[in-house]
C-alpha cells in the first residue's frame, strides 16, 4: 500500500543510521566490513550481506535521506565482499553460532538479496561502482544455487527457505535446473494442518518464514496454490494476539517457546497478501501492525518491535506495493473461542482478557488480562520426572479436561548378565514389574464471565506430595488479607490458604482456593526449574486431593 511507504522509509533511514555507526570500518582488522555482532565479537556473514542489501533499498529510495549517498554503494560493497570471501567452494557459508557448511544460511541470504539485485537492475545508471557490485552478486548467486541444490537442511522452515531461494535462482540465472531441486522438497508436502499451524508451531518466528518462503515460490514458480497455506496461518495468528499486544508463544516447539513477540514481525506476510491475494483483511491487519508503534518510537530508534526494514526492499522492487492501496475490511482479533484440536491448544480471547489451555505441555495454561497473567505448571514426587503434568487435551460438556496418567514402580532381576542394560540404564521391557503405581492428574477448565475456573484431582496414590506452580511477571505485588510481598524475580512462596490478589502495571489477578499442605516446592527432584525471571506462587497438597481454583 502506498500510504504506508513513507513509514517504511523512515524506518529504513534509521536502520542505515545504525549500520553506518557499527559497520567494522578498520582496515586492519579481521572483520573489515563486517558487522561485530555483540556477545559473540565476530560477525555472521550472511547478516552481512543482508545489511548490503538495506544500503542498496535506501540509495535507490527517492524518499530516503540517503538516495544516491555514494557512501551507501562503498559500504554495501565493502559489505559484500566481507560474505563472498568466507563462502567455501562448495557455496555455503557458516552460521558461526550453530552452523557450518549451511546451505540454509546462503538460502536465507537469497530471500533478501535477490530483491537488491533486482532493485539494482531497475534503477543502476551502470556506474562503475554499480556494476562491480551487481557482478559480486551475480557470482555469488551463482556459486550460491551449487551450494543450496547440493546442500542439506535439518529442520522443518529450512526447506521452503530452500526452495524459495531456488525459485529466485531460476529467474535470476535463468537455470531451469534448479526446479528438480524444488519438487524433491514440494513432493513432501507443505506441513501446514487444517488450522494453519505449521509443524515447528513457532508463532515467534518459524512461522512468519514459513510464510514468507511460500509466498515467494507462490510468485516465482506461479503456484498460487501455495497462498492458502499462508492464508491460513495469518488468520490463526490472528487468534494469537494477547491483551498486551504480543504473541502467544507458548505452543512453539521452538527457540520463540515462552519469549515476548509482536505481531509487527508478520506485517510483510500481510501486507504481502493483501496485495496478492486482495484479502482485505490482510490490508486491514498490515494497517494496524504498522501503526503499532508511534514516530517518537521510531525517533528514538526503537525498533525492538518492529519487523520491517526489509520491506524497504519489496517496496523498491515491486511496484506495485507503492502504487495501489488495498481495500480494508476490519477483523475482531478481542472476541473469540477457539479450539485447535489437532494443535492442541484452546485460545480465547474475551476484550482485555484472554486464556490459551495447551496439551502435551508443562506450561498448560495461561491466564492473561492486561499486561498481567498467570502461566500453570502442575509436579508431584512421583519417581522424578514421571511427575511433571504434561497432560492430554480435550473437550467436554463444560469446558476442557487435561489429564495425566502414569504407571512406574519396579522390576525384579533377570539372573542373567547379558540383556541386564541397555546403554547403561535398566531395561524394562523383559523384566517382571513389582510394586507398580498409578498416578492420575485431571483438571477441569472452564471459563465464564471473565473468569477461569479449574477443578483439580491427583489420586491412586497416597500421601504423594504435589505442588501447583503460578507464575506471575516479576515485579509486581501480591496483596493478602493478611501479608503484602513484592513479587521480586526468581523468589516463590507458598500460600497456604484463601484468595489473593497480584497486581502488574494497574492490572490485576485474584486467584482463589490457595491451599498449602506442605514445603516441597523448589527442590522438588524431577519437576520443572523454579521460573529465574518470573515470580512464582506454590499452592502444595497431598494426593490423594480434590481442589477447586478460581482465577479473574
Amino acid at each position: 500500500m502506498k500510504s504506508h511507504f513513507d513509514k517504511i522509509t523512515k524506518i529504513g533511514d534509521i536502520t542505515i543510521n545504525r549500520l553506518l555507526k557499527t559497520q567494522c570500518m578498520d582496515e586492519n582488522h579481521p572483520e573489515y566490513g563486517g558487522f561485530i555482532v555483540e556477545g559473540k565479537g565476530f560477525s555472521e556473514p550472511a547478516w552481512v550481506i543482508r545489511n548490503a542489501c538495506y544500503y542498496i533499498a535506501q540509495y535507490y529510495n527517492e524518499k530516503s535521506k540517503y538516495y544516491k549517498n555514494p557512501l551507501l554503494l562503498d559500504r554495501a560493497k565493502k559489505a559484500l565482499l566481507y560474505t563472498v570471501s568466507r563462502q567455501y567452494e562448495d557455496g555455503t557459508i557458516d552460521l558461526l553460532e550453530t552452523n557450518f557448511h549451511d546451505a540454509t544460511a546462503v538460502a536465507f541470504v537469497i530471500q533478501q538479496a535477490a530483491y537488491a539485485y533486482r532493485v539494482m537492475e531497475k534503477y543502476s545508471e551502470k556506474s562503475s561502482e554499480e556494476t562491480f557490485i551487481m557482478d559480486t552478486l551475480y557470482d555469488f548467486f551463482e556459486k550460491s544455487a551449487y551450494g543450496i541444490k547440493n546442500g542439506g537442511f535439518h529442520t522443518p522452515n529450512h526447506r521452503w527457505v530452500m526452495c524459495s531461494a531456488l525459485a529466485l535462482l531460476i529467474n535470476i540465472l535463468n537455470r531451469k535446473d534448479l526446479y528438480d531441486e524444488i519438487i524433491l522438497y514440494l513432493r513432501e508436502g507443505i506441513d501446514c494442518n487444517e488450522y494453519g499451524e505449521y509443524s515447528e508451531r513457532s508463532a515467534g518466528t518459524y512461522n512468519e518464514i514459513n510464510n514468507r518462503s511460500l509466498i515467494i515460490m507462490a510468485g516465482e514458480l506461479h503456484m498460487p496454490g501455495l497462498y492458502e497455506y499462508v492464508k491460513r496461518n495469518l488468520y490463526l495468528m490472528m487468534t494469537y494476539i494477547e491483551p498486551d499486544g504480543t504473541v502467544c508463544t507458548l505452543n512453539s516447539r521452538r527457540q520463540d517457546f515462552g519469549t515476548v513477540v509482536y505481531p509487527s514481525v508478520y506485517y510483510e506476510n500481510y501486507l504481502l497478501m493483501a496485495h496478492l491475494t486482495k484479502n482485505k483483511h490482510f490490508a486491514y491487519m498490515a494497517d494496524q501492525l504498522l501503526s503499532m508503534h508511534h514516530d517518537e518510537e521510531l525517533d528514538r530508534g526503537d525498533l525492538s518491535a518492529f519487523g520491517f526494514p526489509f520491506m524497504a526492499l519489496r517496496y523498491m522492487a515491486d511496484d506495485f506495493l507503492r502504487e495501489n492501496e488495498c481495500e480494508k475490511e476490519p477483523f475482531d482479533t478481542e472476541h473469540y473461542h477457539k479450539f485447535y484440536e489437532s494443535s492442541n491448544i484452546v485460545r480465547i480471547r474475551d476484550k482485555d482478557r484472554s486464556l490459551t489451555i495447551l496439551g502435551g505441555q508443562e506450561a498448560f495454561l495461561k491466564f492473561q488480562k492486561g499486561h498481567n497473567y498467570t502461566i500453570l505448571r502442575i509436579a508431584a514426587s512421583y519417581f522424578g520426572p514421571k511427575g511433571r503434568f504434561l497432560p492430554k487435551l480435550e473437550k467436554t460438556e463444560s469446558g476442557y479436561r487435561l489429564s495425566y496418567e502414569c504407571e512406574w514402580g519396579y522390576v525384579r532381576p533377570l539372573g542373567k548378565v547379558k540383556g541386564s542394560l541397555k546403554d547403561g540404564k535398566i531395561d524394562w521391557e523383559f523384566r517382571e514389574k513389582v510394586h507398580t503405581m498409578t498416578w492420575t492428574m485431571t483438571v477441569d477448565v472452564s471459563y465464564e464471565d471473565g473468569e477461569v475456573k479449574l477443578q483439580t484431582e491427583s489420586s491412586n496414590i497416597n500421601r504423594l506430595p504435589f505442588k501447583i506452580d503460578l507464575l506471575f511477571p516479576a515485579e509486581g505485588t501480591l496483596e493478602h488479607d493478611s501479608f503484602s510481598v513484592k513479587g521480586t524475580k526468581g523468589s516463590y512462596m507458598i500460600v497456604k490458604k484463601g484468595s489473593f490478589e497480584y497486581r502488574y502495571q494497574d492490572d490485576r489477578i485474584t486467584v482463589e482456593g490457595a491451599f498449602g499442605e506442605h514445603e516441597y516446592t523448589k527442590e522438588m527432584r524431577g519437576a520443572p526449574p523454579m521460573e529465574e525471571k518470573r515470580f512464582t506462587v506454590n499452592f502444595t497438597g497431598f494426593s490423594p486431593a480434590k481442589k477447586t481454583i478460581r482465577i479473574r
